[in-house]
């Protein structure tokens, strides 16, 4: 078999945009919408005409658009405001974790000393139990 008749249509639904392509193979349409970007398909139907096939998928993806929830997205403006917000605060605890120069533990750069332990020295005797 073939497809014929291969035909898109670019539209909205519930406020996305929204891609049919249908097309005939054999005695049957059939059509498809997605979300043009990126491209997911959102519905597939067949019918005996172009119309029922588009108009049943159509149905369908308007439904499932209808349920997707659409999220705010903040200017760049506010995002620069909340990271200078963010280092203000850590330069603030930074601030309050340092310790005196009279401090008893060694710092990050200073080498911490081991406490000396007596040595005790065994002999170990490897045998050839051949």
């Amino acid at each position: 078999m073939r497809a014929e008749g291969y035909e898109e249509k670019r539209l909205e639904a519930e406020g996305w945009p929204l891609r049919l392509t249908s097309y005939k193979l054999g005695e049957v349409f059939h059509c498809q919408a997605d979300n043009v970007s990126p491209g997911a398909t959102l519905a597939r139907a067949t019918g005996a005409s172009r119309e029922e096939a588009e108009r049943k998928a159509l149905e369908a993806a308007r439904k499932r658009l209808g349920r997707t929830r659409r999220h705010q997205v903040e200017s760049e403006g506010s995002l620069e405001q909340r990271h200078r917000d963010a280092e203000g605060d850590q330069r603030e605890h930074r601030q309050i974790q340092q310790v005196g120069p009279d401090r008893r533990q060694p710092g990050f750069f200073e080498q911490q000393q081991l406490e000396p332990a007596d040595r005790v020295s065994k002999g170990i005797r490897l045998r050839d139990n051949a």
